[in-house]
């Protein structure tokens, strides 16, 4: 049974309560990417989910499969910046990128959150 893009966005708010209010739009922008991009398994998320389930989810909906099976994290990392990036309308720095601490969905939720803050709030916040 395909997918409606009711079920997609009922997926996408079943992540709501799971974080801050402050948090809670960019949570929902970003599970709403993730179930489009990952289908069905976009039901699993949680902001404990590690990044690279989402890389799996996108293999298993066909988007982004290699000819081996087998992804490289650099390439993956690339692939997701640009779908958010273009889906956000927001530009991440090379640091995002490179950056380790960046391994669960509420690290990119706040990541994001933290990129969209005027330059002033997020001097203050760092």
């Amino acid at each position: 049974m395909a997918l409606t893009r009711d079920d997609i966005e009922a997926f996408a708010r079943r992540i709501r309560p799971h974080f801050p209010e402050q948090l809670r739009d960019t949570a929902e922008e970003l599970a709403l990417l993730v179930a489009k991009r990952g289908g069905p398994r976009a039901k699993d998320l949680r902001p404990e989910t590690p990044l690279t389930d989402f890389y799996r989810w996108i293999d298993e909906e066909g988007s982004s499969a290699s000819d081996t099976g087998e992804r490289s994290d650099s390439l993956d990392t690339v692939e997701l910046v640009m779908a958010l990036e273009e889906e956000l309308q927001i530009e991440f720095s090379d640091e995002f990128a490179r950056k380790r601490s960046l391994q669960t969905f509420a690290d990119l939720v706040e990541f994001t959150w933290r990129q969209r803050q005027p330059r002033e709030r997020r001097k203050a916040g760092s």
